[in-house]
């Protein structure tokens, strides 16, 4: 008997799991900028700085999805840096899509970066 109520929740739990992936709503992309991009200026100064760009989603969510950024290149300038210093965040997330927000700050400078992010909504 103890076997069988196992078995159940194990079905039981993976018909959920199934249920739950079949109505997520996934997007996925790629960003890229560097110093020929417009208003790109993480490679100049010293201080914080920032560069923001607004990502727009292929086709709509139902509502404001969850946004998981990746940065997968990078390519600073070495030369008198004492440390790399950068932060990746999106900002005002809605149905539509989010503002991708790269930050940095001391002397570190980024030529280029780029990488992915994905959005999900269940």
């Amino acid at each position: 008997m103890q076997k069988v109520r196992i078995l159940f929740l194990l079905l039981l739990t993976s018909s959920v799991l199934i249920c739950q992936v079949k109505n997520t709503h996934f997007q996925r992309n790629t960003y890229f900028f560097d110093v020929n991009t417009t208003d790109y200026k993480l490679h100049e100064g010293d201080g914080e700085r920032s560069f923001i760009f607004y990502i727009k989603f292929e086709e709509k969510f139902d509502d404001a999805p969850k946004v998981f950024i990746g940065v997968s290149t990078i390519d600073i300038e070495i030369d008198g840096i004492s440390h790399l210093a950068y932060g990746v965040e999106a900002l005002g997330i809605n149905d539509a899509g989010f503002t991708l927000k790269i930050k940095v700050w001391g002397d570190t400078k980024i030529n280029s970066i780029g990488g992915y992010w994905d959005a999900y909504y269940n």
